[in-house]
């Protein structure tokens, strides 16, 4: 097989496909093994994609930014992907400082890429369609993530991203037209996905949360059930803190109980009545933990909890639930086994009975979990097979889906 071109600008093309893929370039240029063949030819067959990418501009909004969520991690992973050189990413907030946030948050390499804060009140008005126009005519590509609205957008490629099931709008005749100026709505999960395209009439494909599951490791583990989650009444921490005392009452000893998560305010009246809930138990509450003590958290737990949604209507309010599940995976990664609600999009993180488990219900959670807690080869089993499966939404498969998509 022929070697890459030296004169420039197809090599720094090739070192640039290679590294977003995380393939060794030099063994493929200078060796003969087939296996250096084979990631050769899976390089040059991502190249002409790459390649269109170049010397692009490309811009991208979230209404909800500065939340620092899992909707923020996806946008910011975008503006990640296509910042590498030589394209130019804007993403439009009105405050700079949002840049370093996402960056120390997410923990997500945002160097490259520019704060634009004089188009985010343009793209926030109902009107203003000149301007808006005018504004987004300059990207090649233009990426917004939804509110459950749809936003006219006039870029050369446009794309409606969808982290919700939004199971309330109807189809009009001006969303219609929005939507024909849309190359394609993504979508987060399948779930997302049934709703989506059932309320708008659509057919959008499905690129899952990118997770850097080479960021975390298995630790040394020690005997803890974590969860992780933004301390808000849907996430049902209560309803976990109830079954762990109900499995200390029936006798589980010398086992603990984290929860772990985002909050805007540490004495609200939720982290109140939980901190309340726990009192005589081995159950710890840690808010807004950095990402150093996150993955340390998740490195030394053995088993991982997850109850978002439990208990609601989700017929009627499927936004209740968890639409994908990121912090599953990151827990699987970290050699958790997972055993979370059967609702959402977290069926299609974890294969039941073999990568963790799931469950309907409280007695359902205690008695899978107790299985795990009394088997420790069934555990060590089911967390090897947790750090595999996670792969399947590693952040490597998430780059090669977006820088595709045109």
């Amino acid at each position: 097989m022929g070697l890459p071109a030296k004169n420039g600008g197809f090599q720094y093309d090739f070192n640039f496909a290679a590294n977003l893929l995380e393939v060794n370039i030099n063994s493929i240029i200078y060796s003969n093994v087939f296996e250096s063949e084979i990631s050769y030819i899976k390089i040059a067959s991502y190249m002409t994609n790459y390649t269109k990418m170049f010397n692009h501009k490309i811009g991208i909004f979230s209404p909800y930014l500065n939340t620092l969520s899992g909707g923020e991690r996806y946008v910011a992973s975008i503006a990640e992907c296509f910042s590498k050189k030589p394209n130019q990413v804007d993403l439009l907030w009105q405050d700079k400082e949002i840049k370093n946030k996402l960056s120390t948050k997410l923990n997500i390499d945002l160097s490259s890429v520019d704060i634009d804060t004089k188009g985010t009140d343009t793209l926030r008005s109902k009107h203003k369609l000149i301007q808006k126009w005018a504004l987004m005519r300059k990207y090649n590509a233009f990426f917004v993530l939804s509110d459950g609205s749809v936003p006219f957008l006039f870029s050369k490629n446009n794309f409606l991203l969808f982290q919700n099931p939004f199971p309330t709008i109807r189809p009009n005749i001006t969303n219609k037209i929005k939507l024909s100026l849309i190359r394609k709505v993504i979508c987060n999960s399948n779930f997302t996905k049934s709703y989506i395209d059932q309320e708008f009439g659509v057919d959008s494909i499905v690129i899952y949360p990118p997770v850097d599951t080479k960021k975390f490791k298995v630790g040394h583990k020690e005997n803890i059930i974590l969860s992780v989650g933004r301390f808000v009444w849907n996430k049902k921490q209560d309803v976990l803190i109830t079954a762990f005392k109900q499995l200390c009452d029936d006798g589980l000893k010398n086992w603990e109980l984290l929860l772990a998560g985002n909050t805007f305010d540490d004495d609200s009246e939720y982290i109140q009545n939980l901190k309340k809930q726990s009192l005589g138990y081995q159950i710890r509450i840690v808010p807004n933990p950095n990402f150093v003590s996150l993955r340390s958290l998740y490195g030394k737990s053995k088993i991982y909890w997850h109850a978002t949604g439990f208990g609601e209507d989700v017929e009627s309010h499927p936004e209740y639930t968890e639409h994908f599940g990121i912090t599953t995976v990151e827990a699987m990664a970290s050699g958790n086994v997972p055993v979370v609600v059967n609702l959402g999009g977290q069926p299609e993180i974890v294969k039941d009975n073999i990568s963790g488990f799931l469950w309907d219900n409280i007695n359902d959670l205690k008695q899978k979990s107790l299985l795990l807690i009394n088997n420790p080869n069934l555990l060590r089993t089911m967390s090897t097979k947790a750090t595999k499966e996670c792969l399947f939404f590693s952040k490597q498969v998430f780059v090669q889906s977006v820088l595709k998509l045109f």
